[in-house]
């Protein structure tokens, strides 16, 4: 199983068992595997789910991840926007795309640039 980060710089992929928990008592979360990738986001709350700055968006592999936590359904968190600090990280051998605004975009697809091109002004004559 790996854990994919989209940045505007690079994509980084990590393997899960790779990724330590910040707690022993506690499996691996999608917040120690960001840790784990030098990535920055926000946790305020050092991982207790109260601040909400962690959420990140999956964007592949969301059917491999845990149901949403309670704390997550009660701030909204059920769908592919969830707590990073609330996730643990899944057994399943599926990929994980994550996307964090702080962590930029990747540049646009080919397709979305030549749709540019083609509404771009031309001189004609």
């Amino acid at each position: 199983m790996a854990i994919e980060f989209l940045t505007a710089a690079r994509r980084i992929v990590l393997d899960v068992a790779d990724i330590v928990a910040d707690d022993d008592e506690l499996p691996p979360t999608l917040l120690d595997a960001v840790r784990a990738a030098r990535l920055p986001i926000g946790q305020s709350c050092r991982g207790e789910g109260v601040c909400r700055s962690c959420a990140v968006d999956v964007e592949v592999g969301l059917a491999a991840l845990p149901q949403p936590t309670a704390l997550e359904a009660r701030f909204g968190f059920t769908g592919p926007r969830r707590l990073a600090c609330q996730v643990a990280l899944p057994a399943a051998h599926e990929l994980v795309r994550l996307h964090h605004p702080a962590w930029g975009r990747p540049p646009a697809s080919s397709g979305v640039q030549l749709l540019r091109r083609l509404v771009e002004p031309r001189m004609i004559g």
